[in-house]
């Protein structure tokens, strides 16, 4: 047979499960803080000089991709996402 809790445990064990909650939020929010801030950025142009191996594709569509996105610099892991949206773009 199950027992009822008091409202005090139910209170209790609401404010517990918050509290574990929110400290996990806070440590992946500072985990993704530093991963971000130790990945250096560069510039649209110094992306296009390497863009045949980092891309496999011409500086054009890289410098391009920028300016479409309206960046102007970026990790790598932005640029490739900026390159890899901007080359699966519907033509009109």
């Amino acid at each position: 047979m199950a027992t009822k809790k008091t409202s005090t445990e139910v209170s209790e064990t609401t404010e517990a499960t918050e509290t574990t909650a929110t400290a996990t939020t806070a440590a992946t929010a500072t985990k993704t803080a530093k991963a971000t801030q130790t990945e250096a950025t560069y510039t649209a142009d110094e992306f296009a000089a390497v863009a045949a191996s980092l891309f496999g594709s011409k500086p054009d569509i890289v410098k391009a991709a920028f300016r479409v996105a309206g960046v102007t610099s970026a990790t790598k892991s932005e640029a490739i996402e900026i390159v890899n949206k901007f080359r699966k773009r519907e033509v009109k």
